[in-house]
């Protein structure tokens, strides 16, 4: 005789192993969840650790950055003051450019006849030199006087007699005899690209004119505008945004006296 099958034992059965394999798969699942909680809990340490580290370095590179603009600032100060000082040197002396190629013996010679050209004693000449040059440009002769009341007789006497090379050199070489000679103020290398600069950045641009006087430069916007004091490459950059602010003509080409 068959066996009565018991159906509410079997339900009972198959609904303990189910809550067995249920309960086996959620403690399987919390583990899992609390592995990843704490994976998440150690990266989320590492992270607040990296963020830190990198907020360390950012102050350390503004700290240095700031020290490097403040070392910047005292070189470009102490490069400043060492350039006023070597222009004091030269606050006697003047240059005599546009000469060709001469012999250096006759140097002097040559400093003689435009003293002769100028009208003006020679007896006062501490010293002279020629600089050097390129071969498309010679260099120009430094001439270093007694003082700079006859450095700015020398200069004076330069803008009312226009002098050519061969007033000065017998020997003039070809196409060479009606160019200019100029008598200009002595300046440091520095000083001689400031004012290259400014001219070029400056004149007949933003300002009408660009000059130096005793060693320093200047511009001006017009007639009766205010007078500039250019000292580094910033302040030209500074004047230029000055006067372009401002509604200029465009300015002719010229130099105060």
């Amino acid at each position: 005789m068959a066996k009565v099958l018991d159906t509410k034992k079997l339900v009972q059965d198959i609904s303990r192993k189910v809550k067995k394999t249920f309960r086996e798969e959620i403690r399987g699942l919390q583990s899992s969840l609390e592995f990843l909680s704490e994976q998440l809990t150690e990266m989320d340490q590492i992270i607040k650790k990296q963020d830190s580290k990198i907020k360390d370095l950012e102050n350390k590179n503004y700290d240095l950055l700031n020290k490097n603009k403040n070392l910047e600032l005292r070189v470009d100060a102490m490069e400043l003051g060492l350039n006023e000082f070597e222009q004091k040197f030269l606050s006697s002396s003047l240059e005599i450019a546009g000469l060709p190629e001469i012999p250096h013996s006759d140097i002097k010679k040559v400093v003689h006849s435009v003293a002769v050209q100028l009208k003006i004693e020679d007896k006062e000449i501490q010293s002279s030199l020629r600089l050097p040059g390129t071969k498309e440009k010679p260099g120009s002769i430094v001439v270093e006087l007694k003082s700079k009341v006859l450095q700015q007789q020398w200069l004076e006497a330069g803008k009312k007699h226009r002098l050519t090379v061969s007033q000065l050199m017998s020997n003039a070489p070809k196409g060479k005899d009606e160019d200019p000679i100029y008598i200009r103020e002595a300046l440091t290398k520095y000083q001689k690209s400031l004012l290259y600069k400014a001219k070029t950045q400056l004149l007949n641009k933003s300002c009408k004119y660009v000059w130096c006087k005793n060693g320093r430069v200047y511009a001006r916007m017009s007639n009766d505008s205010k007078i500039y004091y250019i000292r580094t490459l910033n302040d030209i950059k500074q004047v230029e945004k000055n006067c372009c602010s401002q509604f200029v003509r465009q300015p002719e080409v010229s130099t105060p006296l």
